[in-house]
């Protein structure tokens, strides 16, 4: 009797992996078909462009902000800043979807807070990654920003 039970019983798990099994190669397949594959050192990149994507698959309507190009200049003269330098280093196709940007740009401004308001309108508004800011005093009264960010379009097909 126990026997047959233990027999059972490890069938039932062999079934249970083949499961498990095919349901992760379904996973892979799909995943796969989304996005090429990448080497670990681009996960990061993969990982927000595909948050971006999802994003694009749940809000159709809203689609319009992540497939325009952003005008950075007017975004940074409506928060009444100067903008010193703003530069395109380079763009990059992540995969069939999605396009990598990065600009650098050197705002001078009155205070951090300045900085922190402009940096919250890039993020929340305009889903531009923030990758590097350095900050530095010129006088007692301005500060100059020099920030690196990142900005992923939505290629349309």
């Amino acid at each position: 009797m126990q026997k047959r039970y233990f027999k059972k019983k490890k069938f039932i798990l062999f079934i249970f992996n083949l499961f498990l099994l095919a349901l992760s190669i379904y996973y892979f397949l799909n995943f796969k078909n989304k996005f090429d594959i990448v080497t670990y050192k681009n996960y990061i990149y993969l990982e927000r462009a595909y948050k971006i994507f999802s994003f694009y698959q749940r809000n159709k309507n809203k689609i319009n902000l992540l497939s325009q190009e952003t005008n950075l200049n007017s975004i940074i003269n409506n928060l009444n800043l100067s903008i010193i330098k703003l530069e395109l280093l380079y763009q990059k196709d992540i995969n069939p979807y999605v396009k990598e940007k990065t600009y650098k740009i050197r705002v001078k401004v009155n205070s951090l807070n300045d900085i922190s308001e402009l940096l919250d309108i890039l993020k929340n508004k305009y889903f531009i990654f923030i990758d590097t800011i350095e900050i530095n005093k010129l006088t007692n009264d301005t500060l100059i920003a020099k920030i690196t960010l990142k900005k992923y379009l939505i290629k349309r097909n």
